[in-house]
């Protein structure tokens, strides 16, 4: 199929349907990260941090079969729907049944083997729907469009985990309009409606022959993957890092939480008031991915991937450096915008990642959804190193400036690999192929 005939295939509504699949997803990350735990402790009355470990432990392990889900869906689907839908469709129903069963099998004894057993079965069911999604989007979306398409795509997965847990908390514990049990048979029932919208979508990705063995090894015998997989790493180490210390660090300077010598932590103010302001950190910060992501993806898409991600690693570095400015000099109005302005940096950073690595997973057409699962994968491993030594760091000095005066400068060792890339692996104009 010609460029000109995926740009006709491709409806602008497509992006829309998986925009609100991806936000599904944030969702019920955020739900089960911060909204589950509140309600454990007081539907049960008390609860160990060792059950709670074990809680996150449980409903976290399905990340670790984020290639499998790729194998699965790149090897088998049906001759109607194509190796997506089938997939997204299933689990979608399976996660939203789930959530609406979920407040009809708890008691205060058995609550939490509940929680773990329907929390791995729902984050299994979500990253199949994630890497089924990713696949699909990445099957039928022209590459002219990629950074434009994956970085709104993107940005809302990332505004529903960063916002959804907060907004719904402030529903249930502050204003008390909605009941814990009532959001997740709320859920239930958006998951569901989410699945069958994908149904909506016309285009079915091209048939292909797929080899596991030898299209798997193909991901791992060239320099230019391995490339791309170390500039995956060095992108993400940022990811997490900075929205968990930077609303803690907003909090601190606005006298919500206090941050004693040697680093240790406690409440400065009233729970209702934290839990306000961090809603609305979220939603500052979320709105600066969304402008972020717009962005970015228009300048990887019309102007030049290269641009565009030079352009995220130099404004990252800034507002990170910005956001250390003494707030008794710029205020905590200024502090809030430089906070908007590192959402704008990651948001860009998303959008421009994920334009050059799904450019680059189209390499490899027949398992396209295993490559891009691998990409994440490397990402993750980025996450984790990124917390890794941040902990180590903050154990070290107790510093917010030292951990984040850090971390601006070790993320642009990602800079390096990106520019031992071939444009022509990530450039629409520059790749015929």
């Amino acid at each position: 199929m010609s460029n000109k005939e995926e740009l006709k295939e491709y409806k602008s509504f497509y992006t829309i349907i998986f925009s609100i699949n991806y936000l599904m997803q944030g969702l019920v990350i955020s739900i089960f990260a911060i909204l589950l735990p509140i309600f454990l402790i007081g539907y049960m009355g008390a609860l160990d941090a060792s059950d709670l470990a074990f809680l996150a432990t449980i409903i976290s392990a399905p990340t670790l079969l984020k290639i499998l889900y790729g194998l699965v869906t790149d090897k088998i689907g049906t001759k109607q729907m194509g190796r997506r839908k089938p997939w997204i469709l299933v689990s979608g129903i399976i996660s939203g049944v789930l959530f609406f069963l979920f407040p009809l099998f708890i008691t205060p004894t058995n609550i939490l083997m509940v929680s773990a057993f329907f929390g791995f079965i729902i984050f299994v069911s979500i990253y199949m729907i994630d890497t089924a999604t990713d696949a699909f989007l990445l099957d039928i979306c022209p590459k002219e469009k990629l950074g434009r398409t994956q970085g709104l795509c993107f940005s809302t997965r990332a505004i529903g985990t960063i916002t959804g847990g907060p907004i719904f908390l402030y529903l249930v514990v502050i204003i008390e309009v909605l009941t814990v049990q009532v959001v997740f048979v709320l859920m239930g029932i958006l998951l569901i409606i989410t699945a069958f919208l994908i149904l909506t979508v016309k285009a079915i990705e091209a048939p292909l022959e797929v080899k596991l063995g030898l299209h798997l090894k193909n991901m791992f015998n060239t320099s230019r993957d391995w490339k791309l997989f170390f500039y995956s790493v060095f992108n993400s180490l940022l990811n997490q890092v900075v929205f968990i210390f930077l609303s803690i660090y907003i909090l601190i300077q606005m006298n919500l939480i206090e941050f004693k010598p040697g680093g240790s932590l406690s409440l400065g103010g009233t729970e209702t008031s934290i839990y306000i302001y961090q809603a609305n950190i979220g939603l500052i910060t979320s709105a600066g991915i969304m402008l972020g992501s717009i962005l970015g993806g228009r300048i990887s898409d019309l102007l030049s991937r290269k641009i565009g991600v030079y352009i995220t690693f130099l404004i990252s570095t800034i507002t990170i450096l910005l956001i250390l400015i003494d707030v008794n000099l710029i205020g905590i109005g200024m502090l809030l915008f430089f906070a908007a302005l590192i959402g704008f940096a990651m948001g860009l950073r998303l959008s421009t990642y994920t334009a050059v690595a799904g450019q680059m997973s189209k390499k490899h057409p027949e398992m396209i959804g295993t490559f891009f699962a691998i990409c994440m994968m490397f990402a993750n491993i980025g996450v984790v190193m990124g917390l890794l030594i941040t902990g180590i760091i903050f154990s070290l000095t107790a510093s917010f400036m030292v951990v984040f005066i850090f971390m601006a400068i070790i993320q642009n060792i990602g800079l390096l690999f990106f520019f031992l890339l071939d444009p022509k692996d990530y450039e629409p104009k520059l790749d015929q192929k």
